[in-house]
């Protein structure tokens, strides 16, 4: 197999970069729901803050996994390579792949046979809808997003470092 060219590698490079981003905006997000001890929180109708901040992390962390759009010179690939998910444990494994359906078919697509939506017709005509609440991530799926992040950061790190080794120094990527 051909070695990659430079154009390959900086391509790599830069799709890394962006999942990094979006791995450390997902690991803000779960720090900011555990710091904030948001699962201690007497339980209101919608836990606003909670609810938002799980979905927060939810998409930045699948936004990481997603395809990037394809070109003739650039065909679709996902920004973390699966060899970098080897790090995970069966059971982050599992979570992942809940984060990643959460993120497709609720949180970013709004699938309507997951959400459950209702409409009930009343009289005069109005209508009314009653969206299932989306249940926020527990506070032990939290802690072990955070710690799936770093995991996933860390194995990023020592992939740039390998990409580094083979690009030119003071390459402008």
């Amino acid at each position: 197999m051909a070695e990659p060219s430079i154009e390959d590698l900086k391509r790599q490079y830069r799709r890394l970069s962006l999942a990094e981003e979006d791995l450390q905006e997902a690991r803000a997000f779960a720090l900011a729901i555990l710091e904030l001890d948001l699962h201690s929180r007497p339980k209101e109708p919608l836990d606003t803050e909670l609810r938002a901040l799980s979905l927060a992390a939810v998409v930045s962390y699948g936004r990481a996994f997603v395809k990037t759009e394809s070109s003739e010179e650039s065909p679709a690939t996902e920004f973390v390579p699966k060899s970098v998910r080897r790090c995970l444990s069966a059971e982050e494994k599992d979570l992942h792949q809940k984060l990643l359906r959460l993120r497709h078919e609720e949180l970013a697509h709004s699938d309507l046979r997951r959400l459950g939506l209702q409409i009930e017709l009343v009289d005069g005509g109005d209508i009314s809808m009653f969206w299932v609440t989306r249940v926020p991530l527990s506070k032990r799926e939290v802690q072990r997003l955070k710690g799936m992040t770093e995991k996933l950061i860390d194995e990023l790190l020592r992939r740039f470092e390998i990409l580094r080794s083979k690009l030119p120094p003071r390459l402008e990527i």
